[in-house]
This record gives structure tokens, C-alpha cells and sequence, in this order.
């Protein structure tokens, strides 16, 4: 009995034994080449989608930002449009007092005159003997009372007429302010409606930028980290800008040298010339000289008179999604912008244009941008974002002329980064544009 208990437990042992055995040759086999194979492809398909998702939420935090900001102008601007109605609704209700004091003024004035016009009238009917005013003129005693009565007549015909007369002017007078009353109540009460309209769309404003600041609030840290591209690739936009005009500083220092020389060189030619024929040629190149130097002084004193004049860089409707200068965000206090210009978002098929007469001093290819350079005297515009440039260097170019096509943003619309100098000063764009 004893072996046979032995016997038994050593088979269960080798069975164990084997199964172990097997089960561990099993697990250390190698994986096949189509597992190899079908593994990579869930990898290379797992690191796209993550690589889509990344990007299509960094387009989404694009497009919310820019919407935060379109969104932030437009509660700007419904904002100073009540502040601007409820002033004029102010204004219009002491227009309204005052009218109403001169109504009640002149209503009362033309009662009195119609009260002693009614009593001369009475007066005139008690003496009926005046109603036959030849009559009562030659019935006198004498030559001397007999034009007494007649001057009477006379006077007191002209003050029923002058009584007459004055009753109509101010009976006119009072239906003009009465108008003139309805006119002030109409204009208010279109305004109040006006400013229950604004209210409306500022609070829906207001409501849709909280909804795209909670969304930029919860990927936060992927907005700071695009932000930060942005600003890395806006630096070297504006480093090559700056370049570029730099550049164009040292050659228009260059060019005015020259001038100078050819002046110079044109006055000594004229002193020297030994012919009328020389000395006149010498004149006529000082004075050529002399009226471009002055063209330029003009265009620069025509420019800077026309400030917060000049028209938006783009054509047809558009927003600033780009305010220059540093600020941050409302309602996201943790994200700083810095803007050297200003960024516009247009609508499809619009065209750059020129703000001012000018001449085209260079264009440029900067981060796959074209960048256009207009010299107005002392001033330099630039426009970096234009497709298909429509001018050349060296072109004078008139206010409002197109430049070319706008090229589309990272959102797929049409977007100018517009930025002003006065020479190598920045200036802040939107204090010299009309919106």
C-alpha cells in the first residue's frame, strides 16, 4: 500500500513538474514577425492620433484665443457705444427740461396776446363809430382834430395788425418747439432702445467670452506653450524687421550723404561754371535737389497730420485680434501677449493697401511671409502677411492702393501683421488708424 502511495505521488510531481516545465518554455518564446509587425502599427497609430490631437487642439486654443480677443473689442466697443447713448440720452433729457420750460413760456405769452388782442377787438366793437373811419374822421370839430383822428385810425389799424401778426409768429413759435420737442423725445427714446440692444449683445459677448476663457483655462499649460511659439516666431519676425530696416535707414542716411555732396558739388559748379549755359545746368540740378529734399519733409508733415485718420491697412470689414504692446488676456491673468504691431483678421478675398502715399522701399520673405516696406517720409508701414505681392520696389504708390492678396493664418483666414515706424521708433498702430 505504501509503494503504491509512492508511486502515485512521484507521477503527480513529474506532471507538475512537465507542466511547469512546458508553461515556462511557452512564455519565453520569442514573439513572431507578425506580431512584431501588427505591435508597430498600433504604435505609429497611437503617436498619429496623439500628434492630430495635440495639433487640432493648438488650432482649437488658436482660434479661441483669437475669439477671446475679437471678442474682448467688440465688448469694448458696445461698451463706449452705451457710454456714448447714455450721454446723449443725458443731454437730451435737459434739452427736453429746457424745452418744456420755453413751451410753457411762450404758451403763456400767447394767451396774453391773444387776451389783449380779444379786448381791442371788444374795444373796437364798443365804438362802431371807427368801423366808418370816414365817418368819424370828418365828423371833427376842426382841420387840426380831424388828423388827430385820422393818425388814430392809422394806429390803431397797424397795432391790430401788428397784434395779429405777433399772435401768428408765436403760435408758429410754439408749434416749431413743439416739434422740436417730439423730435428730442423720439431721438431719446430711439436711443434708450439703442442701448437695451447694446446691452443684449454686450452680454452675449460677455457670456461667450467666459465660455472660450474657461475653455483656454483648462489647457492652460498647452496655451502657454503655444503662446511661447508664437512669441519665439513673432521675435524673429521682428528681428528680421528691425534688420530690414535698419538696412533701409543706413541707405536712405546713405542716399541723403549724397545729396548732400551732389548740392554741394552742384552750388561749387555754378560758382566756377564759366558759361550762362553751366551755371544755369548747375541750378537746375541744386533746385531738383533742393525740391526732392523738400517732397520728403512734406510727406512727412502731411503724414503726421493725419494721424488717427489714416484708413485700416486691409480692405473691407475686419477685427484686431492683436492689440499692440504687452497686456494680458481678460480673464486669463497668467498669459502675457507682447505685440511690436498689430495683428487684423480679414474677410475672405481681402487685399493689403497702402495708408498713406508712399514709395515701396523693399519686399521681403521672412518665416514664408511677404513683407512689404512703404516709405512715407520719415515713416515706414509694414505689411507682413500678403500672398502674391501687386508691387515692386521702387513703386510710388497712392492711399487705399492694394498691395496684393492677404495669406491665410495657422486658422485658415485671411490675417496681416501690420507694424509703424517713424524711423526706427515703433509706434503704436492704432493710434493712427480710423476704425
Amino acid at each position: 500500500m505504501r509503494l503504491l502511495l509512492r508511486i502515485a505521488c512521484c507521477v503527480i510531481l513529474m506532471t507538475t513538474i512537465g507542466a511547469t516545465a512546458h508553461a515556462q518554455k511557452k512564455k519565453t518564446t520569442k514573439p513572431t514577425k507578425t506580431e512584431l509587425q501588427a505591435r508597430q502599427k498600433q504604435t505609429t497609430a497611437a503617436r498619429k492620433q496623439s500628434q492630430a490631437q495635440a495639433q487640432q487642439l493648438n488650432k482649437n486654443l488658436r482660434a479661441a484665443l483669437d475669439s477671446t480677443l475679437i471678442l474682448e473689442n467688440q465688448i469694448a466697443d458696445q461698451q463706449h457705444d452705451i457710454d456714448s447713448l447714455n450721454a446723449d440720452i443725458d443731454s437730451l433729457k435737459n434739452r427736453i427740461e429746457a424745452l418744456e420750460e420755453e413751451m410753457a413760456q411762450l404758451q403763456q405769452q400767447l394767451a396774453e396776446k391773444k387776451t389783449r388782442y380779444a379786448r381791442a377787438l371788444a374795444n373796437m366793437q364798443q365804438h362802431r363809430k371807427l368801423q366808418n373811419k370816414l365817418l368819424f374822421i370828418f365828423s371833427a370839430d376842426n382841420f387840426d382834430q380831424m388828423l388827430r383822428r385820422l393818425r388814430y385810425t392809422q394806429e390803431y389799424a397797424a397795432f391790430l395788425k401788428a397784434q395779429g401778426q405777433m399772435i401768428k409768429r408765436q403760435q408758429a413759435e410754439v408749434l416749431r418747439k413743439q416739434n422740436e420737442l417730439l423730435a428730442a423725445k423720439a431721438k431719446m427714446e430711439t436711443h434708450r432702445m439703442a442701448v437695451e440692444e447694446r446691452m443684449a449683445q454686450l452680454e452675449q459677448a460677455k457670456q461667450a467670452q467666459q465660455q472660450q476663457t474657461a475653455y483656454l483655462k483648462k489647457h492652460l499649460k498647452a496655451l502657454q506653450s503655444q503662446i511661447k511659439e508664437y512669441q519665439r516666431q513673432e521675435a524673429e519676425l521682428n528681428k528680421q524687421i528691425d534688420r530690414i530696416i535698419q538696412e533701409e535707414l543706413a541707405e536712405a542716411r546713405r542716399k541723403a550723404e549724397e545729396e548732400r555732396r551732389r548740392r554741394e558739388e552742384a552750388a561749387r559748379q555754378a560758382a566756377n561754371a564759366s558759361t550762362a549755359a553751366e551755371k544755369s545746368a548747375a541750378r537746375t540740378t541744386e533746385r531738383a535737389l533742393a525740391a526732392a529734399a523738400e517732397a520728403d519733409v512734406k510727406l512727412s508733415a502731411d503724414f503726421a497730420t493725419n494721424k488717427g485718420r489714416l484708413p485700416m491697412p486691409v480692405t473691407g470689414a475686419c477685427n484686431i485680434v492683436g492689440h499692440y504692446g504687452r497686456h494680458t488676456v481678460s480673464g486669463l491673468a497668467h498669459v502675457q501677449l507682447d505685440n511690436k504691431g498689430i495683428d487684423i483678421r480679414a474677410q475672405e478675398g481681402a487685399q493689403a493697401r497702402a495708408i498713406f502715399n508712399g514709395t515701396v522701399s523693399g519686399i521681403y520673405q521672412i518665416g514664408g511671409a511677404n513683407v512689404v516696406l512703404i516709405r512715407h517720409g520719415d515713416y515706414i508701414s509694414v505689411y507682413s502677411g500678403i500672398a502674391n505681392p501687386a508691387v515692386a520696389k521702387g513703386d510710388k504708390v497712392a492711399t487705399k492702393q492694394t498691395l496684393g492678396p492677404l495669406a491665410n493664418d495657422p486658422n485658415g483666414k485671411p490675417a496681416l501683421h501690420f507694424q509703424l515706424r517713424k524711423q526706427s521708433q515703433r509706434l503704436n498702430p492704432e493710434q493712427w488708424l480710423r476704425r
